[in-house]
């Protein structure tokens, strides 16, 4: 870990003119000035990834997971606050190791069209954020080198959950609608569980 945070430092952070905020143990706090030197520093950090890994057994490798976000934050000389700050950590679960995902908001400050290629994940419920966010993973454009996919381990695979509407055997029209409301309901209650793209 220390060995790649040092080449993050004399590497993406210098070419992109980003700082660290802070590091927490396994994890970094990065700010940068745009969101376009955010996600290509953020695709130079998931490539340098492989090169700490040589010779390392699956189950040991490290793998980062990525958030990129875009808000206006309180800095002082020792951190930066405000709510950003804690919707880019909650981003942070939404992806897989080795992988980058964006807020809305940051997808839409890439101007960039040939920076990359965006998968929408849809609306998604965060943990202590009351509304859904949607949120894009983010690859790099064809002809540039890809972020490398870790290796699939038991647990890393994304939980998908989908709810059917309840069959209601009746001729009440009343009745009818109950069957559309429960799964409507379910649906409400389950992606309300850090799930995305639930339906």
């Amino acid at each position: 870990w220390l060995q790649l945070v040092a080449r993050i430092r004399t590497g993406p952070l210098k070419a992109y003119g980003g700082r660290v905020v802070k590091s927490m143990g396994d994890g970094l706090l990065l700010t940068f000035d745009r969101t376009e030197q955010a996600l290509q520093a953020a695709f130079d950090i998931q490539a340098l990834v492989p090169t700490v890994n040589t010779g390392v057994m699956a189950e040991r490798m490290l793998l980062l997971r990525v958030a990129v976000h875009e808000a206006d934050v309180i800095v002082d000389d020792l951190d930066i606050y405000g709510p950003g700050v804690n919707l880019t950590a909650r981003l942070m679960t939404l992806a897989r190791p080795g992988e980058i995902v964006l807020s809305d908001l940051a997808r839409d400050r890439v101007d960039d069209p040939f920076l990359a290629q965006f998968t929408d994940l849809g609306p998604c419920y965060l943990k202590h954020i009351e509304l859904p966010v949607r949120a894009f993973t983010a690859q790099p454009m064809a002809g540039q080198a890809p972020i490398p996919r870790a290796p699939l381990l038991s647990g890393h695979l994304r939980p998908t959950i989908a709810v059917l509407n309840f069959a209601v055997h009746s001729a009440d029209a009343d009745q009818q609608s109950w069957g559309a409301l429960l799964a409507d309901e379910l649906t409400r209650m389950l992606s309300q569980q850090s799930l995305c793209g639930v339906v």
